[in-house]
């Protein structure tokens, strides 16, 4: 990953990765600001840092439509959140209402018995149900 300097003309000049792939261009002036370039020409303004100790993406814009200098401005704005020992993308996943991993958990783990209450004396074994052929009885002849 080479570095750039981040100018008006760097994201027209920046290459395209060969096949399926995507290349993040990291600036030189602000810290964290690049560019993600795809395979398909798609270049898009993140901030990559790393936040509590893991790496984070937060998406400023795409390119053209967010200009360079609309990203060094929010790329500011989120150091500055970090700064302060703000999660950037947090804050976005609560205004969006999206329940975090912690969260979803515990949802699951009122919902369901715990492993000791579902097994009973009279359980049928698992191998009884999901056996592709059932169990055929033998007479034995004297």
């Amino acid at each position: 990953m080479p570095v750039v300097n981040l100018t008006k003309k760097t994201p027209d000049e920046l290459p395209l990765p060969p096949g399926c792939k995507r290349v993040f261009y990291p600036g030189s002036v602000i810290r964290g600001l690049g560019v993600w370039v795809t395979s398909k020409g798609v270049k898009t303004f993140i901030v990559y840092r790393k936040v509590e100790g893991k790496p984070q993406r937060t998406t400023l814009g795409r390119y053209p439509a967010t200009k360079i200098a609309q990203a060094r401005k929010k790329a500011e704005q989120i150091n500055g959140q970090i700064a302060d020992e703000k999660n950037p993308n947090a804050e976005k996943r609560r205004a969006r209402g999206e329940p975090t991993l912690g969260e979803l958990y515990a949802r699951y783990g009122d919902g369901c018995e715990s492993r000791s209450s579902r097994q009973s004396s009279d359980a049928v074994p698992a191998t009884a149900i999901y056996s592709p052929h059932p169990p055929q009885r033998m007479e034995l002849t004297p």
